[in-house]
């Protein structure tokens, strides 16, 4: 009991420590990884936005299904799964996106793996904001292809 009373007390009068403690991690990752910005026009933008928002929307949804019907999944899901692969079509189409790339297109920061074996882990999205919520902006379609710097990491 001395002994662990002694190791937490050493912990918190750790300069270290406290910092870690403080530490933003996702703000950190984002700060410390490479994003590539896609130059594109507003209303291209808006159009990936939009992709962005729906494939979030149905990562949700996939994962809630997932958990609340386990049995019935392969059912539950080919829909959104179904919608998912269209919508990574259009972007295959329609944008030069690249795998393993990070992009940032107005707030959002996201990456593509197209080697993921589950549709719905194909996309990540990352915010600069642990707040900021994608779904407000629900209004858009792809078209235009985009012209874009990549960057492997």
């Amino acid at each position: 009991e001395d002994l662990t009373n002694h190791i937490k007390l050493l912990l918190q009068d750790s300069k270290f420590c406290s910092d870690l403690a403080e530490l933003n991690y996702k703000d950190e990752f984002v700060s410390f990884i490479k994003i590539v910005n896609l130059n594109i026009s507003a209303e291209e933008q808006e159009l990936l936005e939009k992709h962005l928002v729906d494939i979030q929307s149905k990562q949700t949804e996939i994962e809630k299904k997932e958990k609340e019907n386990a049995k019935e999944l392969y059912a539950l899901t080919k829909p959104d799964k179904d919608v998912l692969k269209d919508i990574f079509g259009k972007l295959s189409m329609g944008f030069e996106l690249t795998d393993n790339i990070v992009y940032r297109v107005g707030k959002n920061v996201f990456a593509l793996n197209s080697g993921k074996r589950a549709i719905k882990d194909r996309f990540k999205l990352i915010t600069d904001h642990y707040d900021y919520d994608i779904s407000y902006r629900r209004k858009f379609s792809i078209s235009n292809p985009v012209s874009s710097t990549s960057y492997a990491i």
